[in-house]
C-alpha cells in the first residue's frame, strides 16, 4: 500500500526581519521589515512495527534542532554527515583565526552544536544519513550538499493526494523557487540552491504549493491555518485518508 500521510507546519517562533534577507537582495531590496514565522514541519503516518510514525522536520543543524533534543527525549535526530563534518572542518578552522574574524562564520551556528551532537552520538540519537534515504515509509530524506549548507537536506514526503516537499531551509520562501532567486543571506553556495529548485519543480511537475518552506508566512494563505493559543500559526498541508482536520471550529482562515 503506497504511503499515506498527514503534514502541518507549525511556527514555533517569529522575528521581523527584512524582506530581502529570505526573499533576496535585488528583488526585494528596499522592501521594508516583514514577520517571519520560523517553521517545524510535522508529518504523521501510518504504523511502523505497532506504533504510528511521527516526524518532526527542521532540515538545519542549528541550535533549535539540537533544542529537539530535549524536548523530544525519544526522539532520533537523523543528520546528513556531510552536515556534521562540513561544520566541524569550519569551527575547527575558525576557531585559528582571531575573535573579530569568526563573526560570519558563527553568524548562524553556535559552535556549542557540534559538542550536543557529539552526545547525542553517543547518547545512540544521532543518526547519520549518507546521501538519498528513506527512512520511514513514505518520508525519504534528499541531500543538498553544499547549497543551504553543507549538508543540507529536504524531504520528499509520499501521500494519497501526491506527493509533498518539506524543505526547511533548503527553502526560505516560494518566491525562491517559483522566481529562481536564491535568499540575500547564506553561508552556502547560491549556484547549487538554484538546482535544488530546479529539482524541486521538474519533481513536483511545478505546482510549487506542494513544498513547506522553512520561513515563509505566505504558507498560511495558501493552505488551511489559523493560530494556536500561543499566537503561532498552524498550517494544515495534508489530511490522510482516515485523518480529520485539527482545525478548532470557531478559529479564523489566516490571510484570506
Amino acid at each position: 500500500m503506497p504511503a499515506d500521510c498527514s503534514i502541518w507546519s507549525l511556527e514555533f517562533c517569529h522575528a521581523d526581519m527584512p524582506h530581502d534577507f529570505f526573499g533576496g537582495s535585488g528583488i526585494f531590496s528596499n522592501a521594508g521589515i516583514i514577520r517571519i514565522p520560523m517553521l517545524y514541519t510535522l508529518v504523521v503516518g501510518g504504523e511502523v512495527g505497532g506504533r504510528q510514525h511521527v516526524a518532526l522536520v527542521d532540515c538545519g543543524f542549528r541550535d533549535d534542532y539540537w533544542l529537539d533534543r530535549y524536548a523530544f527525549p525519544n526522539a532520533k535526530l537523523y543528520v546528513q554527515l556531510d552536515e556534521f563534518t562540513g561544520w566541524s572542518e569550519a569551527v575547527s578552522s575558525t576557531l585559528q583565526e582571531p575573535e573579530a574574524e569568526q563573526a560570519w562564520v558563527f553568524s548562524s551556528f553556535d559552535p556549542t552544536d557540534l559538542a550536543r551532537a557529539a552526545q547525542g552520538i553517543v547518547d545512540g540519537r544521532v543518526v547519520f544519513v549518507k546521501g538519498d534515504e528513506e527512512l520511514l515509509p513514505g518520508i525519504t530524506a534528499r541531500l543538498a550538499k553544499d547549497s543551504h549548507t553543507f549538508g543540507s537536506q529536504w524531504f520528499h514526503v509520499g501521500t494519497g493526494n501526491g506527493p509533498y516537499v518539506a524543505a526547511g531551509d533548503t527553502v526560505y520562501w516560494y518566491s525562491n523557487v517559483e522566481k529562481m532567486w536564491a535568499p540575500g543571506y547564506g553561508q552556502g553556495n547560491s549556484f547549487n540552491l538554484i538546482e535544488v529548485y530546479r529539482t524541486l519543480q521538474r519533481e513536483l511537475k511545478r505546482e510549487t504549493d506542494r513544498i513547506i518552506p522553512g520561513h515563509d508566512p505566505e504558507i498560511a494563505a495558501r493552505h488551511t491555518s489559523w493560530l494556536s493559543e500561543t499566537g503561532n500559526s498552524v498550517t494544515e498541508i495534508n489530511l490522510r485518508a482516515d485523518d480529520h482536520s485539527r482545525k478548532p471550529h470557531p478559529a479564523p482562515q489566516l490571510f484570506r
